[in-house]
C-alpha cells in the first residue's frame, strides 16, 4: 500500500494540468472499502474519488464504465495507471443503498447487462465457476448444509443459461443513491455470467423476501425481449450460494456482525430443488 502523499502525488499526476493547485490538493481517506483504499481528492473546489486497487488494475471494466457513465448508471473514470494501479474517478454524491425499493434499481441493473455484446470485448472473461470457488465453504459446513449446497449447485447446472455482461459484486456498497437517481460501482470483478447471479446478489443486498424477489424477477423479465421465463429456483439456488460467498468473504476479513446478518437471511426462504 503507497503511503498518503504517494497516493496523493500519483493521483494529481493523472488529472489535466489546468485543474491542478498542488497547493489546495487535499487527499482524505475514505473508510469504505475492505479490498481496496478509496479516497476523496479535492483539488481547489473540485472533488475527486480515487481508487488504489489491492487487484491487478481492472483495465478492461474501467473503459467499460466510462459507455455506463455516459448513460448514467455508473460513475466516469477520469484516468489511471497501470503500475501504481490507481485510478480517479469523478466524485458523486450518493449514499450506500439500504432500503428495498428495487423498481429503478433493476432498470440499472438490465441496462448494465445490456450495455454490450457477449462477442464484442473478448478480453471480458465468462462467469466464475461457483463449485470451485465454494469448495472451501463447503469442506466447513455440517451435513446438512452440505446437501442444500450440493442441492443448489446441481440445480444450476441443470437450468437454463442467462449469459449476460454482469458486475458480480452488487454488495449494497456498490449501490449508491442520491434520493433520485442510482449509480453502481466497483466494476473490477465484472464479465459475462448468468444475470441470475447479480439477481441473486440483490436478494441478499436488498433483504428481499421471497415474494419481492419473485415479483422483482417477473420485472426483469418482462423488461426488453425475455428469452427466459422466470425461475424463482434458480434465483434462490443464486442467492443462497452467493450469500454463502459473502459470509465465507466476510468471515476472512473479520466482519462477524455482516456474518451474522447474510446467515440469518440464508434459511429464510423455503425452496426445494428437486
Amino acid at each position: 500500500m503507497l503511503s498518503c502523499d504517494k497516493v496523493k502525488a500519483n493521483a494529481l499526476a493523472l488529472l489535466p494540468m489546468t485543474e491542478l493547485n498542488y497547493a489546495r490538493a487535499l487527499l482524505k481517506r475514505l473508510p469504505l472499502g475492505l479490498t481496496n483504499h478509496n479516497y476523496t481528492l479535492q483539488v481547489n473546489q473540485k472533488l475527486y474519488l480515487v481508487k488504489q486497487y489491492t487487484i491487478q488494475l481492472p483495465t478492461t471494466s474501467l473503459q467499460h464504465q466510462i459507455l455506463l457513465a455516459e448513460q448514467k448508471v455508473s460513475t466516469l473514470p477520469i484516468a489511471w495507471d497501470s503500475d501504481t494501479r490507481i485510478a480517479v474517478f469523478e466524485y458523486w454524491d450518493g449514499e450506500v443503498y439500504r432500503e428495498q425499493h428495487w423498481e429503478k434499481l433493476i432498470n440499472i441493473i438490465h441496462s448494465i447487462h445490456n450495455s454490450v455484446s457477449c462477442d464484442s470485448i473478448p478480453s471480458i472473461g465468462s462467469g466464475m465457476d461457483l463449485a470451485r470457488v465454494l469448495s472451501t465453504p463447503l469442506e466447513k459446513s455440517d451435513l446438512e448444509e452440505q446437501k442444500r449446497m450440493n442441492s443448489a449447485l446441481n440445480y444450476l447446472k441443470k437450468s437454463a443459461k442467462f449469459v449476460r455482461y454482469c458486475h458480480n459484486d452488487l454488495v449494497s456498497e456498490n449501490i449508491l443513491f442520491n434520493g433520485i437517481e442510482f449509480r453502481v460501482i466497483d466494476f473490477e470483478y465484472a464479465s459475462f455470467n448468468d444475470v441470475y447471479f447479480d439477481l441473486g446478489a440483490l436478494c441478499i443486498s436488498l433483504k428481499l423476501s421471497q415474494q419481492t424477489a419473485y415479483d422483482m424477477l417477473t420485472y426483469y423479465h418482462g423488461l426488453g425481449q425475455a428469452v427466459h421465463n422466470p425461475d424463482i429456483k434458480k434465483l434462490s439456488a443464486y442467492r443462497y450460494l452467493y450469500g454463502k460467498l459473502c459470509v465465507e468473504w466476510y468471515r476472512e476479513k473479520h466482519c462477524m456482525h455482516e456474518v451474522e446478518m447474510i446467515e440469518n437471511q440464508l434459511h429464510a426462504w423455503n425452496v426445494h430443488y428437486d
